[in-house]
């Protein structure tokens, strides 16, 4: 459970219910789309099946960049930079969260921190 980019093509909707809420889908119940199609960058939440929490981007800088400026959660209330958002994204995906020396901390900021850690 937790963040988790999905590479969707630019058209992509994701399917909402009757009451236009989104209908959490796990990666096996997503289209199956041609690698070519597959082109943008879309951040979804695993907590449920999956639902995104982002528009689908062309770069996985201008999907760091809009979850950073508005304040994605990255857990919880928790949100992340713009450079933690990176760096989760370069992943693919994150936990929930961790607790790192008696700290609770978004899984994008631990995916992050191992990034810049090399």
């Amino acid at each position: 459970m937790g963040r988790k980019v999905r590479m969707v093509p630019p058209t992509w909707k994701h399917p909402v219910d009757t009451d236009g809420k989104l209908i959490p889908m796990l990666d096996s119940e997503m289209p199956i789309w041609d690698d070519d199609e597959m082109t943008y960058w879309m951040m979804y939440e695993t907590c449920s099946k999956g639902t995104p929490i982002s528009p689908a981007f062309a770069t996985p800088n201008g999907l760091a960049r809009w979850l950073a400026d508005t304040g994605a959660s990255a857990f919880g209330s928790m949100t992340a930079t713009y450079e933690q958002w990176l760096g989760m994204i370069r992943e693919g995906w994150a936990p929930s969260a961790a607790i790192h020396s008696g700290v609770l901390r978004s899984g994008v900021e631990c995916i992050a921190d191992k990034h810049a850690k090399g």
